[in-house]
């Protein structure tokens, strides 16, 4: 486990790695489908901005998918998709939320 100040901080930031891992598992083993969320509908107008900047910054257009699965604990994969053709950088990158922060803000939801 990551070191943090608490042990229970740290045993909620276990879980939610699982739970991210296992959304992510789960939806690609099992070729589920995995509702796309527009950022321009989030409740946190943060959030819309920042994907904005990321895209302006770095010319990854960025793509949120719900990937929450049957324990309904949100899970949101983010990606990066490249638009330049340029065959020095990577096509797609990939992120997971940076912990409980998005899941107190209930950033939008697919479903």
């Amino acid at each position: 486990m990551r070191a943090r100040r608490q042990h229970g901080e740290a045993l909620l930031y276990k879980l939610l790695e699982t739970v991210e891992g296992d959304g992510f598992l789960m939806t690609w083993y099992e070729r589920l489908p995995v509702p796309r969320i527009d950022p321009g509908a989030a409740r946190d107008r943060t959030i819309p901005l920042q994907a904005a900047a990321i895209t302006a910054e770095t010319g990854y257009r960025v793509e949120l998918y719900d990937t929450t699965v049957e324990h309904g604990i949100p899970s949101v994969w983010a990606t990066g998709v490249g638009q330049d053709g340029d065959p020095g950088r990577p096509r797609m990158v990939c992120a997971a939320p940076p912990g409980p922060v998005w899941l107190r803000r209930r950033p939008c939801s697919a479903r």
